[in-house]
């Protein structure tokens, strides 16, 4: 089983670095330049923590990869918070914008807000870290089956952890439903290529998945059947998030790049048929203009080419 997840996270990885290049290639195209491509790029980086953070949940467990895991989970889901908060927001802002003078909400202002969502995911961990005593693995002697032990993160005093921990989920749950908000408040805005509505989707996904199975993660027990349902909670959960994420924000984006392309395609080939069919006409009516007299082949001639007639 790890290694069927293993090897949906390692897709998600390559699919996320693809799109990475796919979008810093066509930075350029009308498509990409109105939806901000700095904050997809900082979403794709999210994402890419996560990922990487499932791949550190299940290796052999140290201090640096419990440290390490938790960083990566936390910070990746605050770049992805962050940045989806920075959009929606300014979504929300110029649509509801009461005067009737313009406003422009520029990129340099909202990195500095998706900035400060990180600052707070830094901040806790950073307590976590540095603050308590290391987290480091743990053997734990299961209190349903005395046959069976498993290792786990734990810090020297479990009610600091147990705070630390409530502190973490609070913060990003705070974001989430403001996420959520917000992207209510902006679902029937027409913005580009409807990427309001996708953030919205992706926001209503997230907390769904929080309300469902937090809970059932943190309840399952520690019999050999419930450790297995928290790794199949956890990764399927966190992955399916991060492939729906991938799906809801990026390949919408994707498609109108490749339709704008298409159009404009289309477009250089009408007018290469059409310029193509007035040099004929042109040439046509040359000739026959020929036929009538030699001053006013002169004249043809001297309008399209001043040659040796003149």
């Amino acid at each position: 089983m790890g290694a069927i997840f293993f090897a949906f996270v390692v897709v998600g990885l390559v699919v996320a670095i693809c799109f990475h290049i796919y979008f810093f290639i066509h930075r350029k195209e009308k498509v990409v330049k109105k939806t901000s491509p700095i904050f997809g790029q900082l979403i794709l980086v999210g994402i890419d923590l996560v990922l990487i953070s499932q791949i550190l949940w299940d290796v052999t467990q140290s201090t640096p990869v419990c440290i390490l895991k938790l960083w990566t989970l936390c910070l990746g889901f605050g770049l992805i918070m962050g940045n989806l908060l920075a959009k929606t927001y300014r979504i929300f802002k110029i649509f509801n914008n009461i005067r009737v003078t313009s406003l422009v909400i520029r990129d340099t202002d909202l990195l500095k807000f998706s900035g400060l969502v990180l600052l707070g995911e830094v901040i806790l961990l950073s307590v976590y870290t540095f603050i308590v005593p290391w987290p480091s693995p743990v053997v734990v002697q299961s209190e349903s089956d005395s046959l069976l032990q498993f290792v786990i993160c734990k810090c020297p005093d479990p009610s600091i952890q147990t705070g630390l921990n409530i502190a973490l989920i609070a913060y990003n749950a705070c974001l989430v439903l403001a996420g959520v908000v917000i992207a209510y408040l902006t679902r029937n805005v027409d913005s580009a290529f409807n990427e309001s509505q996708y953030i919205a989707i992706t926001m209503y996904i997230y907390l769904l998945a929080g309300i469902i199975l937090i809970p059932l993660y943190y309840t399952a027990g520690d019999s050999q059947s419930s450790i297995d349902r928290q790794f199949v909670l956890r990764c399927l959960g966190i992955t399916l998030s991060m492939y729906f994420s991938l799906i809801a924000l990026f390949v919408p984006k994707i498609i109108a790049v490749e339709e704008d392309k298409k159009e404009r395609r289309r477009e250089e080939k009408e007018r290469g048929g059409r310029g193509g069919s007035e040099g004929s006409t042109h040439h046509i009516t040359e000739l026959s203009s020929t036929g009538a007299g030699g001053s006013t082949t002169g004249y043809g001639t001297s309008r399209t080419g001043r040659s040796s007639s003149m």
